[in-house]
């Protein structure tokens, strides 16, 4: 199995540290417990915003700006980092299947057919 290129394991790293900074930030300066500031700091990052949590301090609010900017933009490059990955990965694979092409259908699922029954027999 092909490893993940470095860059994703960064950005994965990236997006972790602007919860965290988010999160400490909010549970110190609003006074939120741990639990509230990860949930805040994950929820805005990730663009849903439930807004069961209001920061109420301007600072906090200045804060903010910069945090969904910075940590939104991370988050879409991370997910556009994945799925170019993932569209090269798969180029790959039908360039492949391109210069075979008899070989593709039949051996596709034949091996798949075979792994689903042997997951089945696993599985019992």
């Amino acid at each position: 199995m092909e490893r993940p290129p470095k860059g994703l394991f960064f950005i994965v790293f990236l997006i972790l540290l602007i919860i965290v900074i988010g999160a400490v930030f909010v549970h110190y300066v609003e006074d939120w417990p741990w639990v509230d500031s990860f949930y805040w700091a994950t929820t805005t990052i990730s663009t849903i915003g439930y807004g069961d949590l209001v920061p109420q301090l301007e600072i906090t609010k200045l804060f903010i700006i910069f945090y969904i900017l910075i940590g939104v933009s991370t988050a879409i490059y991370g997910l556009f980092y994945l799925a170019s990955y993932m569209i090269r990965k798969n180029e790959v694979h039908f360039e492949n299947f391109r210069k075979h092409p008899k070989k593709m259908p039949t051996q596709l699922i034949g091996k798949t057919a075979k792994k689903i029954r042997k997951m089945k027999y696993e599985m019992k």
